[in-house]
């Protein structure tokens, strides 16, 4: 199979070397706009994203390997693919239950676990150890950290970022692009566009954060 892959952060490189691992999958492209122009090297087409529209083929797949939320649903609105276009990438010892269900483009990483009933929406990320327990769902553009634990029932609303180590208890729910710090503890729902620190989290107000980086 071919894959053009979008990306060449820091992100990126996991994605790879998930990838790698796969030897029926031939990388033919790595578009990122942080090259200026097109070139080649070991059979591999390194240019802007724009070039997606050349290059694409009915027989092609696609993968976005974009770590931030907002640029990988920017990117995946710029491309206008349908979810079969997309690859999903999970690494082979990643624990996912056959009930889970997995949305198109989506990563998880080495060691994560999605059990039974949970719900992962399209182009996600689920990072490496992070726990995704049974009947959580996880909105689309989201991203698990590292080590994160959604137990029970969570639900987090689209391109929310949770940071490595935090804990939601059971139950709970996370609104549309909520941040959560690393390590903090989520005891109760956070609403839209919220940021939460802290064992037991609070809110924080991002504007006072803004104004102290000024300071």
């Amino acid at each position: 199979m071919e894959l053009i892959l979008i990306g060449y952060g820091c992100h990126s490189k996991v994605v790879q070397d998930i990838l790698s691992l796969d030897k029926t999958i031939k990388i033919v492209a790595i578009l990122d706009d942080r090259f200026g122009e097109c070139y080649h090297l070991k059979d591999i087409v390194y240019g802007p994203i724009f070039l997606f529209h050349q290059m694409d083929q009915p027989d092609r797949r696609v993968l976005i390997a974009i770590g931030d939320n907002v640029r990988r649903m920017q990117v995946a609105a710029y491309l206008k693919n349908d979810a079969e276009k997309y690859y999903t990438a999970i690494h082979p010892s990643a624990v996912i239950s056959p009930s889970a269900e997995i949305g198109a483009g989506t990563v998880i990483m080495p060691h994560a676990v999605v059990n039974p009933d949970a719900r992962i929406h399209s182009f996600s990320i689920i990072n490496s150890g992070a726990i995704v327990e049974h009947d959580c769902e996880v909105g689309a553009y989201t991203h698990l950290s590292p080590n994160t634990t959604l137990t029970g029932g969570v639900k987090i609303g689209e391109g929310s970022h949770v940071g490595a180590g935090a804990t939601i208890i059971p139950g709970k729910m996370l609104g549309k692009w909520v941040t959560v710090g690393a390590g903090a503890v989520v005891t109760k729902d956070v609403p839209d566009g919220q940021l939460a620190v802290g064992c037991p989290a609070y809110l924080v107000d991002r504007s006072e954060l803004k104004k102290e980086a000024r300071l």
